[in-house]
């Protein structure tokens, strides 16, 4: 008995709840039939204003990036420096070392201490000649001084008949013989300074050509050390101790610290880019600006590549960091605008189907603008409070 009532107890819950199964079943019909009945995205037209405003992907790039390259003949001896490094102007990469170079600095060092040790014994040789040649002219000058002062005594005591003319004759002659040998010893004077002039103008050359001789082979030797030729990161160091080098061979980057951005703007929107413009990044790590700096005259596959140099840059940027770039124009323009349809592009003319603000539909030539965002300016073909149903490309 207990059975039956069990069954007849399962049997009025199923009859109970069948019609509410039916009616979720027709709820679910309707709204599915409501869904495919329903309108499709309307885009419609309004008046405004909106600051140009185009999107693009941007990757980081160093200002600039130079070559180590090598400059002599050596083999690599110690690398003080790894990559990544930040490094000075003139930091030292790598040391290599070349027999033959060091003997010729120290050939030349030698040569020009010799040259300079030769010169100086030279000048001194020099100076004692003429202090001689100086101390002899200076010698005839003062016997020519007392000759002349005797002849005027002479002359003096000749006219009051205190001597001979004869005597006086005498030392007449003895006089014009000291300015003779005064004469004598003043040309030979001048010319010893003359051939000491020359000489001395050929010790300087000889240590002249010593010097620039061990200048040249300092110079080689100091080509053996690899420096860096700019402040930066060593981004590339392509060398391994016992590496034999060759002159121009190139051997690693080093690239400024200093990052400018390369933005790559659909063509069809570049139209808005000016040099000068303000430029928003956005990475995953936050924001930063920028200015653009150069616009490329041509596109590359659709996309005009424009440079940008940022402005106080956060400490996190990297080169070949990849982020989202916005760059927004300096003036709004006044006009209609609509939400992006789908299908629609900026500068083109389109077919498209539009329902008016009094419900009726038809189909319309329209000519859109720049893009602004996500809206497309409307420059003609439409008016505010016009709905786009479909757009068709020609």
């Amino acid at each position: 008995m207990d059975r039956a009532i069990e069954r007849e107890k399962r049997s009025r819950a199923w009859v109970i709840a069948m019609p509410a199964g039916i009616v979720a079943a027709v709820l679910l019909v309707v709204s599915m039939s409501w869904n495919a009945s329903a309108p499709a995205s309307e885009y419609v037209v309004s008046s405004g204003n909106k600051y140009p405003e185009v999107q693009g992907r941007a990757v980081l790039e160093p200002v600039q990036v130079t070559a180590i390259s090598v400059q002599s003949d050596g083999v690599v001896t110690s690398i003080p420096v790894a990559v990544g490094a930040t490094v000075a102007r003139g930091t030292i990469l790598a040391v290599t070392t070349n027999p033959t170079l060091a003997a010729e600095l120290r050939q030349a060092r030698l040569a020009f201490n010799n040259a300079e040790a030769a010169a100086r014994i030279s000048q001194a040789d020099l100076d004692e000649a003429l202090l001689d040649r100086e101390i002899e002219a200076s010698r005839m000058l003062s016997e020519l001084h007392t000759a002349r002062a005797e002849l005027q005594a002479y002359e003096r005591l000749y006219e009051k008949g205190g001597i001979s003319r004869l005597a006086l004759e005498k030392v007449r002659a003895a006089t014009s013989q000291a300015e003779t040998e005064h004469g004598f010893s003043k040309r030979k004077l001048e010319q010893f300074r003359t051939t000491i002039r020359s000489h001395e103008v050929a010790v300087r050359s000889n240590v002249d050509i010593a010097r620039e001789h061990l200048s040249e082979a300092t110079r080689n030797h100091q080509a053996l050390t690899l420096v860096a030729p700019q402040p930066g990161v060593v981004s590339r160091l392509d060398l391994t101790p016992g590496q034999r080098l060759s002159p121009g061979a190139e051997v690693g980057q080093i690239m400024s610290k200093e990052l400018k951005a390369d933005i790559g703007i659909p063509q069809d929107e570049a139209s808005a880019l000016e040099v000068g413009q303000e430029v928003s990044f956005r990475a995953p790590q936050g924001t930063f600006t920028g200015r653009i700096v150069s616009i490329m005259p041509r596109a590359i596959d659709g996309v005009v590549h424009t440079k940008a140099m940022l402005d106080q840059a956060p400490p996190w940027l990297r080169p070949d960091l990849v982020c989202e770039a916005a760059v927004k124009g300096k003036q709004a323009v006044d006009g209609l605008f609509v939400r992006v349809p789908v299908g629609a592009v900026a500068n083109t003319t389109v077919e498209v189907r539009v329902r008016d603000k009094d419900g009726g539909e038809d189909a319309r030539r329209v000519v859109f603008g720049n893009r602004f965002g996500d809206t497309l300016q409307v420059v003609s073909g439409l008016e505010t409070g016009d709905r786009i149903l479909s757009v068709t490309q020609d």
